[in-house]
Parts: structure tokens; C-alpha cells; sequence
């Protein structure tokens, strides 16, 4: 059915691109909440995908990947836990306090930080300390 009157026509285009750009905006509201897989995806050129929904998408992916590099990565309370631990089961030991050097358990430390993929400190992380006092 073609409309006869321009303006008619001219509101006819107007709600189809309304309602265009609402179901662009529902796939965005899929994609941020990582629901854009499988059936619930599309692709360029179709219906509902917009450069909006591919930016919020790949935003979520972004998102996703780094939540589960901090789930895989060690806290700092964890290497702690465990380089006190692999310290109390090592057959060698090593005493520590004020009046003994300090490079064999620097050597020990980087050592354990090597084999557990940890970060070298930061340039001031020795401000960011704060001791016990025994």
C-alpha cells in the first residue's frame, strides 16, 4: 500500500526509522550485558546492528577478557602467602633480620616473583609500605 499524501509518507519513513533505532538501542542494551552471542548477535548489515552496538560489544569483550586476567592474576596478599609458604617448605634454609645480608632472599624473591609471572615493583613502592612494629 503506497501512500498518496507526501507528508504521509514522509511520517510512515520517520516511524520506520524510529522504530529502526530502537531496536539499535535494545542490541546495545544486549551487547553491555554480554548477551550478544549466538542467535542474540548480528552483523553488519543487518536490522538491528548499528556502530554503536559493535563499539558496546567490543567494549563488553574488552571488559570480559580483563575480568578474567584479575581472576587468573595472584593478589598481593596471595604472593605473600605463598612465598612464605615455599620458604617453610624449601630443605634449604635462610635466616633474615637486620644483622644478615640481604641479597639471598632478594635472589629468593626474585626468584619466586619470576616463576609466578608477578610484576616488578613500582619505583616508590618502598613509600607505599607500612611495617609492623614487633
Amino acid at each position: 500500500m503506497k501512500p498518496k499524501d507526501e507528508s504521509v509518507m514522509r511520517a510512515y519513513s520517520a516511524a520506520e526509522r524510529a522504530e529502526r533505532l530502537l531496536v539499535q538501542l535494545a542490541g546495545c542494551d544486549v551487547a553491555a550485558m554480554g548477551c550478544a552471542t549466538g542467535e542474540n548477535d548480528c552483523k553488519k548489515g543487518d536490522y538491528g546492528w548499528s556502530p554503536a552496538f559493535q563499539a558496546v560489544k567490543d567494549l563488553r569483550k574488552e571488559r570480559d577478557d580483563l575480568a578474567q586476567a584479575l581472576k587468573a592474576k595472584m593478589s598481593a596478599s596471595e604472593a605473600i602467602y605463598g612465598f612464605a609458604a615455599w620458604l617453610t617448605t624449601r630443605d634449604k634454609s635462610i635466616t633474615m633480620s637486620g644483622e644478615h645480608d640481604t641479597p639471598p632472599v632478594l635472589d629468593l624473591v626474585i626468584k619466586f616473583c619470576a616463576v609466578n609471572h608477578l610484576e616488578d615493583p613500582r619505583a616508590d613502592w618502598d613509600n607505599k609500605l607500612t611495617h609492623p612494629i614487633d
